[in-house]
C-alpha cells in the first residue's frame, strides 16, 4: 500500500492503526499471502536517489525523522536507514517497519522481497527486531506460576482486564508442561480499571495466587490499592515498553528472547518452547 503522508488523507489514521496493531503474526501471515500470489508494490515519483556518501545519508535518514516526527506524531521513530533501492528508506517504529521515499512525503506498506532469494526483507527485519535480552528482564519482581518441575521459562507480559490475557490463562498456559511463568503485569491505556486492578493483585497478601485466581476464574480481587509493592508495577511497565517493546496484550517471551504475541494454541506454544532451548 502506499500513502501520502498529508494530514488532509483520510486513509492516514487507517494506516496508522494498521502500523500501530499489526502484530509480527500477522506480518508472516501476510507474506505467505504474497508468495501465493499477492504482491506488493512499492512505487515512488521521487527522482532523488540514496547516495553512497555516508554523510549526505545521514542528512537524508536525519531529515525523514524530523519530517516523520509532524506527518506521523503518534509513532516513536527509532530507526530510519537507507535500502538497497535508490530512494527508498526504511522506518522502524517499535517492532513494525515500513518505507518512505527520500522526500518522506510517500508512505510504503508491505513487504519488500528480495526477487533473486524469494525472501521478505520486511519480515527479516521484523524477526531481527522481535528479540529481547532475557537477562535485562526484572525476573525478581515478577508474578510467578511454577508448572510441572518449572525447567522451562518463558515470560508473559500481561493486561489484568485484556480478554485475551484471560483467555490465555483458561486455555493455553494448563497445556504447559514443565515450565516456570513469569507475568510482569503492563495495564492498558484502553483498559480503564487496569491499572487499579494491577495495583489491588500487587497488594494482595499472596499476589501470585491473587492474580490466578482472577485471570482464571475471576475470582474477586482484594481493595487495597496501596502498598510498597506497587512500586514494581513501574518497573514492570518500563520493561515492557523500553526492554520488550510491549504494545499490546498478551506479549510472550520465550527464553532466547524471541517474541510471540496475541492468544496463541498451548500445543504451538510447547513447541516454540521447546525450539527455544
Amino acid at each position: 500500500m502506499v500513502y501520502v503522508l498529508d494530514n488532509s488523507n483520510s486513509m492516514l489514521g487507517k494506516s496508522l492503526a494498521l502500523l500501530i496493531l499489526l502484530p509480527c503474526a500477522v506480518v508472516a501471515s501476510v507474506f505467505a499471502s504474497n508468495a501465493s500470489g499477492t504482491s506488493s508494490a512499492f512505487v515512488s515519483n521521487s527522482n532523488k536517489t540514496s547516495s553512497t556518501n555516508p554523510n549526505a545519508n545521514n542528512t537524508v535518514t536525519s531529515n525523514i525523522k524530523n519530517n516523520l516526527k509532524t506527518s506521523l506524531p503518534e509513532l516513536k521513530i527509532e530507526q530510519v536507514n537507507p535500502t538497497s533501492i535508490p530512494g527508498i528508506y526504511e522506518v522502524v517504529a517499535g517492532r513494525h517497519v515500513f518505507y518512505v521515499d527520500s522526500t518522506s512525503r510517500y508512505m510504503f506498506i508491505g513487504n519488500m522481497v528480495d526477487l533473486t532469494t524469494k525472501q521478505s526483507l520486511t519480515q527479516a527485519k521484523v524477526e531481527q527486531l522481535s528479540v529481547v535480552d532475557w537477562n535485562k528482564l526484572p525476573l525478581t519482581i515478577a508474578l510467578r506460576q511454577v508448572i510441572g518441575k518449572g525447567e522451562r521459562k518463558i515470560a508473559i507480559f500481561t493486561d489484568p482486564d485484556c480478554p485475551f490475557c484471560h483467555r490465555l490463562e483458561q486455555d493455553t498456559i494448563p497445556k504447559l508442561t514443565n515450565v516456570t511463568v513469569y507475568y510482569f503485569l503492563f495495564p492498558l491505556d484502553m483498559h480503564v480499571n487496569a491499572k487499579t486492578d494491577a495495583k489491588k493483585i500487587l497488594c494482595a497478601e499472596n499476589p501470585d495466587k491473587a492474580f490466578l485466581d482472577w485471570m482464571k476464574n475471576d475470582v474477586a480481587l482484594p481493595s487495597r490499592t496501596e502498598c510498597k509493592a506497587i512500586d514494581n508495577l513501574t518497573v514492570m511497565i518500563d520493561a515492557g515498553k523500553n526492554i520488550a517493546g510491549v504494545t499490546a496484550t498478551p506479549t510472550i517471551i520465550l527464553s532466547n528472547g524471541h517474541i510471540l504475541s496475541g492468544l496463541i494454541p498451548g500445543d504451538y506454544l510447547n513447541q516454540m518452547i521447546n525450539e527455544s532451548k
